[in-house]
């Protein structure tokens, strides 16, 4: 099996590079050797430009360094026996510039996720070892134990912090075995099986699948290669798509069996295409018609690949908003949980403590009072017993007496003006002479609580 060492951007610029010195009229050895000084992979160059020189046919010598895809030497071979090598390298190089373009638009579309993922995680490196630990350390000051999932994070971004230049090393280390893996030969498998099952992979690379089997045939056929031969080349091309390969052999099995070109290779295309295939090969041009087929799936494969990239950057927009939460809820939560830790410590502590204070219901509608009444009442509760007792050491004394004797201590409010005494008869002195006694005076309130 022929293993490809040279990558498409290589083969690209080598593809150009020899159409335009063919057309220019430069021997081939000569130009070999001026590739091989500016192109990668000059050693097998410098070795193929030898071969020319000792008298070998181009796509023999290019074939046996075992660094060239199957299409790629078949075209060369085709070429040389029409004399149309420089068309056939033109061809070619569209299409490896489609397949290139495919490559850098995805990896342009994974950049933005990327960057998204990265400042995420250095806020919240920052976040988590700096800011939180500030915020947090006067209530620490003042007692209140840390909660365990406050502890968790700042542990985290601490350990992050110290070991960021072992997690740069490694996020570098994931990301070169990331690209190597996909190179590799497992990994162009698993993404041709990704291409076939996936929904989301399968929309953004079908219509690439599509267009590089028509832009083949196409290329194939306008060669004069025979429909078995096309067909087993593009076995090759797809060596690393198990699918793909199972299906041309099955066209291959059809064509041995009879049946026509475009009915043994449209298990290959999409439904829609077969039809159209079929009027082209009973009309005699079938490579044209498989040329506006591989220009149609390549439209439709820049549109996918426009919407792919539109839906990742969004996705990634949407999945940054969460991700602000989040940081935003890891600064505030430590902050939080230890403001719940202090009001239950006070609140404890203030349960064991005694209590000093007895607190009074508010009154009802029912037994609200004026504020004459409530003096009234706080006079008689405070002097009431003082009255009481000078009343019974003094039962004769007038209530005038009383008032005068009381009215230094009572309030300015309180203090009314006596009713006028009625004034006492004069009497005659006689033998039975006694005091009189007072007439028409109303007991007072405090006279009425007297026994």
């Amino acid at each position: 099996m022929r293993v490809i060492t040279i990558s498409n951007e290589r083969l690209l610029a080598f593809s150009r590079t020899l159409a335009e010195s063919v057309r220019s009229g430069l021997p081939l050895a000569k130009t070999l050797r001026a590739i091989a000084r500016s192109v990668g992979s000059g050693r097998e160059l410098a070795t193929a430009a030898d071969m020319v020189g000792q008298g070998k046919a181009l796509h023999e010598s290019l074939g046996a360094q075992q660094i060239f895809p199957s299409l790629f030497i078949a075209l060369i071979r085709a070429g040389e026996e029409a004399g149309k090598i420089e068309k056939f390298l033109d061809r070619f190089s569209e299409s490896v510039e489609v397949k290139i373009e495919f490559q850098r638009k995805i990896k342009r579309t994974l950049f933005y996720p990327a960057v998204v993922t990265v400042i995420v995680g250095a806020l919240f490196i920052f976040f988590s070892a700096r800011i939180i630990p500030i915020l947090v350390q006067p209530i620490v000051n003042a007692g209140v134990p840390l909660s365990g999932a406050t502890l968790a994070i700042i542990a985290i971004g601490q350990w992050l912090l110290t070991h960021w230049l072992l997690l740069l090393v490694s996020a570098f280390g994931a990301n070169l075995a990331f690209s190597l893996f996909w190179s590799s030969r497992p990994g162009c498998i698993a993404l041709a099986l990704a291409g076939h099952w996936l929904p989301g992979v399968r929309f953004a690379c079908e219509e690439v699948r599509f267009y590089t089997v028509a832009s083949s045939f196409e290329l194939l056929l306008r060669a004069g290669l025979r429909p078995g031969a096309a067909i087993d080349i593009l076995l090759d091309v797809f060596r690393d798509d198990p699918v793909t390969r199972y299906r041309l052999s099955h066209a291959a099995q059809m064509v041995s069996e009879g049946k026509t070109f475009s009915e043994s290779v449209g298990v290959c295309m999409p439904s829609e295409d077969r039809p159209r295939l079929k009027i082209a090969e009973q009309a005699g041009r079938l490579d044209e018609a498989f040329g506006e087929i591989a220009k149609m799936h390549r439209d439709w494969y820049l549109h996918r690949l426009k919407f792919t990239a539109s839906a990742i950057q969004i996705s990634a927009t949407i999945a940054m908003v969460p991700a602000c939460f989040g940081l935003i809820f890891c600064l505030l939560w430590p902050t939080l949980s230890l403001f719940g830790a202090a009001e239950k410590l006070l609140s404890g502590a203030g349960s064991s403590a005694p209590n000093h204070y007895s607190v009074t219901p508010p009154p009802t509608p029912e037994s609200t009072i004026t504020v004459e009444e409530a003096a009234a009442a706080l006079f008689n509760e405070s002097k009431a017993k003082e009255i009481v007792n000078f009343m019974q050491a003094s039962p004769l004394r007038t209530a005038e007496t009383v008032a005068t004797h009381l009215a230094p201590s009572r309030p300015p409010t309180l203090q009314k003006r006596p009713k006028p005494l009625t004034p006492m008869p004069k009497l005659k002195p006689g033998p039975a002479f006694r005091k009189p006694s007072i007439n028409k005076i109303e007991p007072t309130a405090v006279q009425s609580a007297l026994p």
